[in-house]
């Protein structure tokens, strides 16, 4: 996937022609919210129905009032949550991404105060902040153009 790997407790996907076409991976969050993690489709195929296929296949139970997914701006207009039911509920601001050694993308959250702190390959120097360890590291920040939450209710 383009944005990386993610953890999920329920994962599914179309098979064609022996091949997997498309996966779609979810979370249920502690309040009971389904959240899709990744959608991903095969390089060079088109899956058309694919989405809505899979999202009709997540297992719902009563406890589940909702399900939530994000879109990345950089990569996607939401289109595709907008035509299977979802609404906009709120528009994240530019966030970034660590990258080290020029390509390796990590979660910001990896790279906190106390990793400098506590990580023997990661020099650390009191009194500076988390942007400027980086730098003192050659860690780079890459920013992205914001994301949108999505919500498609299932109390309908």
């Amino acid at each position: 996937h383009i944005q990386g790997a993610h953890k999920s407790s329920i994962r599914m996907g179309l098979v064609y022609n022996d091949k997997v076409v498309a996966v779609l991976s979810c979370i249920i969050r502690e309040n009971g919210d389904i959240e899709i993690t990744r959608y991903v489709t095969r390089i060079g195929c088109v899956v058309r129905g694919g989405f809505s296929k899979l999202l009709s296949h997540i297992p719902v139970s009563s406890e589940n009032k909702r399900i939530i997914t994000f879109s990345d701006n950089m990569v996607s207009d939401g289109g595709l949550y907008a035509a299977n039911g979802f609404t906009v509920d709120r528009l994240l601001p530019p966030d970034y991404m660590i990258v080290r050694n020029g390509c390796e993308r990590f979660h910001k959250f990896l790279y906190r105060k106390e990793r400098f702190r506590t990580d023997p390959e990661l020099e650390y120097r009191d009194g500076l902040t988390e942007a400027e360890l980086d730098a003192l590291n050659g860690l780079d920040r890459v920013w992205d153009a914001g994301k949108v939450r999505w919500v498609r209710s299932l109390c309908d």
